[in-house]
């Protein structure tokens, strides 16, 4: 099968668990990038492109909605800046890894996390002045 065959049937929606897999160890980098952004990549292997040599493919599983918090913890490490500043984009990311990142060596990463930490503590604020309101409400 083509290149360009095999990165179509690794962004198909319909493509099996076992095909992914296979289609993971692909040589060609765009291969495995298309994989590790699948909506339904399993677990194992989004773990295991977690690891993988290439940054971009890294940075996908970073921003996958499926990736687990022990590889957000690994890919916040991460050797490659694209990778780090990816996951201080992600507002969904654990605060402290939020945190850890604004911490960066890398000015534009901790930026980044810095300004995502603000927005994302403003929000949680504003939603506990809101609960607490609602909650003044009912009792008063």
């Amino acid at each position: 099968m083509k290149k360009s065959e095999l990165y179509l049937k690794a962004g198909h929606p319909d493509t099996h668990a076992d095909d992914l897999r296979e289609l993971a160890r692909h040589e060609h980098h765009e291969v495995r990038l298309r994989v590790a952004e699948h909506a339904n990549a399993p677990h194992d292997l989004l773990k295991t492109l977690a690891s993988d040599q290439h940054p971009e493919i890294r940075t996908a599983v970073a921003e996958h909605p499926s990736a687990s918090a022990a590889m957000l913890e690994q890919l916040a490490r991460d050797e490659h800046v694209d990778v780090r500043y990816a996951l201080a984009e992600n507002s969904r990311l654990p605060l402290h890894l939020l945190r850890l990142l604004a911490q960066d060596e890398n000015a534009y990463v901790s930026y980044r996390a810095a300004k995502t930490l603000r927005r994302v503590e403003g929000i949680d604020a504003a939603t506990k002045i809101e609960s607490a309101e609602e909650a003044a409400k009912k009792i008063g």
